[in-house]
């Protein structure tokens, strides 16, 4: 993976004195703060003047077809939530994998896709 050379979404809303916030896969915050992703240093941060300023993130380190180590969807927008109510964020992005681990297990054209 990369951490993203050219501007982005994350780092035009922090120069803009804005707040961004991450639930999100690992490999976004190695795209968008720091590559490689370490596990005790950038699974949670609060970082005021980085371009993602306040980021929770999950590795599904363990992922295969019989367990598919997707963190509940629940928990994720209430992590995103919580992350806006404490520290205002303007732009915040939530990413889960649900549907794309649901797909490589049942296929995408399956009912339990329905």
């Amino acid at each position: 993976r990369f951490r993203v050379q050219q501007p982005d979404i994350f780092s035009e809303v922090s120069k803009a004195s804005g707040k961004t916030g991450a639930v999100t896969h690992s490999y976004w915050s190695e795209f968008f703060r720091s590559c490689p992703f370490d596990l005790i240093e950038d699974m949670e941060f609060d970082e005021p003047g980085g371009s993602i300023t306040h980021g929770r993130f999950h590795t599904m380190t363990g992922y295969n077809a019989r367990n598919q180590m997707t963190p509940s969807d629940v928990d994720l927008f209430a992590t995103l939530t919580m992350l806006t109510r404490r520290h205002g964020i303007d732009y915040g992005i939530l990413h889960t994998c649900t549907l794309d681990s649901m797909g490589h297990r049942f296929g995408h054209d399956c009912h339990e896709m329905d």
